[in-house]
């Protein structure tokens, strides 16, 4: 936490917003790291990727994790999915757009609607079918 921290007093004279995202797989889970670190810190800044959150199972527990979501520490979310199992690395890439498969976006849909930082991750190789089939099944989940 205390290299966390550091890394954010650093960023903070150049206005930048240091954040963390859930990501890494070093000690255990994710997203337990980051709120230990929000409760340490009431202002840490939260990045969640849901395929990050599909990639240690973690979806769910992230839905769940009312004190992360409702005290504004998640300030950006990537959406993307993903087809595999846990901790399956062959499986993160290429990174799949929304319905291509196995994220429950619905139950995810509550919470991302609380933030305004979306991204739709695997624009980078994404053909425009596979964009706008993305956008329509996130629309279709999300607006229900």
């Amino acid at each position: 936490f205390e290299r966390v921290q550091r890394l954010r007093e650093i960023t903070k004279p150049y206005g930048i917003d240091f954040l963390s995202e859930n990501n890494a797989c070093i000690h255990g889970s994710p997203l337990a790291h980051l709120a230990e670190y929000a409760r340490l810190d009431p202002s840490f800044g939260v990045i969640i990727d849901t395929r990050a959150a599909q990639f240690h199972r973690e979806l769910e527990a992230t839905t769940a994790c009312t004190e992360l979501w409702a005290n504004g520490n998640i300030r950006h979310v990537h959406i993307s999915d993903m087809h595999g199992d846990y901790k399956q690395w062959d499986a993160m890439y290429p990174i799949l757009g929304p319905g291509e498969g196995d994220i429950d976006f619905a139950a995810f849909a509550e919470l991302a609607r609380s933030t305004r930082h979306l991204v739709l991750e695997p624009a980078h190789s994404v053909s425009e079918d596979s964009l706008r089939a993305g956008l329509a099944h996130l629309k279709q989940i999300w607006n229900a």
